[in-house]
């Protein structure tokens, strides 16, 4: 389970590095393969890649039909990008992602059970 919250900072890159207790619970439960995107255009979520394919299981056929579903999904899919975490525990956000939600210097890292939550520091 990821849980806690804490403070990080964005990178000239746009890397940012996962807290050591956040990333070792990922990569010992799911490995370095991350979903990256934004469910809500204010923050960033990074998702094990096995709970992203959790998640959007419900998306067949039928569901796309649904004009919610599809927009959320081509939503969530055009900003959404599948990375892995680098061996000192870092991972890319998309420029596009970056720029979209507005992420730069300091920032908080949640844990949200099966993700984490991304956002700037405003405090």
């Amino acid at each position: 389970m990821l849980k806690g919250q804490h403070i990080t900072t964005l990178d000239k890159s746009g890397r940012v590095r996962l807290p050591s207790k956040l990333r070792k619970s990922i990569e010992e439960k799911y490995g370095r393969e991350v979903f990256i995107t934004s469910l809500d255009g204010n923050s960033v979520q990074i998702f094990p890649i096995q709970e992203w394919k959790n998640m959007t299981y419900f998306t067949d056929e039928s569901a796309l039909k649904n004009p919610t579903i599809r927009k959320f999904i081509l939503r969530v899919n055009m900003l959404g990008v599948k990375r892995e975490i680098d061996k000192w525990g870092r991972v890319l956000i998309p420029k596009e992602l970056r720029h979209s939600v507005k992420l730069q210097g300091k920032l908080i890292i949640e844990g949200a059970k099966n993700h984490l939550i991304l956002k700037q520091y405003v405090f």
